[in-house]
């Protein structure tokens, strides 16, 4: 309940405070979407990495598999 004072007389009643948080609500979705979308970005990206290190990896072995075979000829 809020009291006012106005030309000497106290006038009560209640005070009502509306905010408008669309542009709030909408940023907020903004950004959840950018955060979903560069998180999918980044998940592809890992799997990318993680086949070319494995691929490496397989050729690594390769090579020093051959160097082992001309060392002991």
């Amino acid at each position: 309940m809020v009291k006012i004072q106005f030309n000497n007389k106290i006038l009560t009643g209640y005070k009502m405070v509306i905010n408008d948080i669309t542009q709030q609500e909408k940023v907020k979705n903004d950004l959840k979407s950018q955060y979903e979308y560069l998180n999918s970005i980044m998940n592809e990206r890992i799997k990318e990495l993680l086949s070319t290190n494995e691929k490496l990896r397989g050729k690594i072995e390769k090579i020093k598999l051959f160097d082992k075979k001309i060392t002991c000829q």
